[in-house]
């Protein structure tokens, strides 16, 4: 059986990325028997940062000779582009040697025992003619497609075209949504997209520690400063300003917190479908 080629970007190799990642590889390691990971590291903090990764995964440095000496690494959402490039130009070279691709964000993982065949049957048998699965994250008032999980058959990936851009309609709400789109399965093969929505039934925040289609957890925010990109408006509006009035890095430690003090505990409570 050829392996799941499981990549993920990492903004650098400091000790808090290296947590989500041994984080992630557990989880692979409980639900996905044939992955190969691969990180992505965007900048090298320390010598020994990267010899810690190396010690735990493959890991990619991406070409930096677009760039000027000054202009390394790329800033915020661009260096993310950057690094899921690279993903895809390292899948397209080692096509062969792969069962199917698996993108995750950084703090995001499969929480499901052997959810790659199913979710191959639904995309191939069930919903025939399907060529990725990808997270719609309407309780983000989102209609663009999100690359924080995103699962591609190999004949599919020629068809992925990371870019950081506006969506032509805009949000649910009509309001400008822009940033990183997937290509074509945004618009023209938007039919061969699998959307995997949110699956939780029990919630801890509107916004984050998300599972979707019961198969894949994420953090919403791992590495980076959290963010509600526009939505907390609409969510404050009935929930007496908690998403705001409530401090976000404060949210993000203590959820941060419950899920590396026992994530299975934790993910699982936030599943409930399956006990």
């Amino acid at each position: 059986m050829k392996p799941i080629c499981v990549a993920s970007v990492y903004a650098n190799d400091n000790v808090e990325n290296q947590k989500w990642l041994d984080l992630q590889l557990w989880w692979l390691g409980k639900t996905t028997p044939n992955a190969e990971h691969h990180a992505i590291i965007m900048e090298q903090v320390s010598a020994k940062g990267e010899a810690s990764f190396r010690e735990k995964t493959n890991v990619i440095i991406p070409d930096r000779s677009p760039y000027q000496v000054n202009r390394w690494p790329p800033k915020s959402c661009h260096a993310h582009l950057r690094g899921l490039h690279t993903i895809v130009d390292f899948f397209k070279k080692n096509i062969d040697d792969y069962d199917s691709l698996l993108i995750l964000d950084s703090d995001a993982f499969p929480v499901m025992p052997n959810w790659a065949p199913r979710l191959k049957h639904m995309l191939q048998n069930t919903c025939h003619g399907k060529d990725i699965a990808i997270p719609l994250r309407f309780e983000h008032i989102e209609n663009r497609l999100h690359a924080c999980v995103l699962f591609c058959l190999p004949h599919a990936v020629d068809n992925l075209d990371f870019q950081h851009r506006k969506m032509p309609s805009g949000d649910m709400l009509g309001l400008n949504e822009h940033d990183t789109t997937i290509g074509a399965y945004q618009d023209k093969l938007r039919n061969r997209a699998f959307p995997m929505l949110n699956s939780n039934q029990h919630k801890v925040h509107p916004l984050m520690c998300m599972l979707y289609y019961n198969m894949f957890y994420h953090h919403g925010a791992g590495s980076r400063t959290v963010s509600y990109r526009g939505t907390d408006n609409y969510w404050n509006h009935v929930l007496g300003g908690y998403v705001v009035n409530t401090d976000l890095v404060e949210q993000q430690r203590a959820f941060t917190e419950q899920l590396f003090e026992d994530s299975p505990k934790f993910i699982q409570y936030l599943r409930g479908w399956s006990r």
